[in-house]
């Protein structure tokens, strides 16, 4: 418990909260520049489960702005290393990374539903897709 301390100070966040947070499923479309933000954050805050996709490598015209990466790995999967790194900063939760595009077939075949979906492309066909998957 020491290493939500501070999270359990907060006004209306207790035990039961926490313990939903760690029991929860989270899908994260997008391992870039809002994704290197972002998974991280809840690695940190122990969710459960993490599912990372993402289709593209490393470019080293990523890395001002996508700081979950660094010059070691270019050309390599941003979703396995997205998945990598938040497996160290949460070892108790089980993180997922996809090396797939999101399409439909895709998100039809999981088995089961994440709590959340955050959406963290840059392109809008993916952005309807995820809208209507949501929906």
């Amino acid at each position: 418990m020491l290493r939500h301390q501070r999270t359990l100070e907060l006004a209306d966040f207790d035990r039961e909260s926490l313990c939903r947070i760690q029991d929860s499923r989270v899908l994260v479309v997008g391992a870039g520049g809002l994704g290197s933000v972002v998974l991280p954050l809840l690695a940190a805050q122990e969710v459960g489960a993490i599912c990372v996709v993402d289709s593209d490598c490393v470019e080293e015209s990523n890395l001002p702005r996508q700081t979950l990466y660094t010059e070691q790995d270019i050309g390599c999967a941003k979703a396995e290393l997205a998945a990598l790194r938040l497996r160290a900063l949460n070892p108790r939760g089980r993180v997922d990374g996809n090396v797939v595009r999101v399409d439909a077939e895709w998100l039809a075949s999981r088995q089961s539903l994440p709590d959340l979906v955050i959406d963290c492309t840059d392109n809008f066909a993916t952005r309807r897709l995820l809208d209507s998957y949501c929906g």
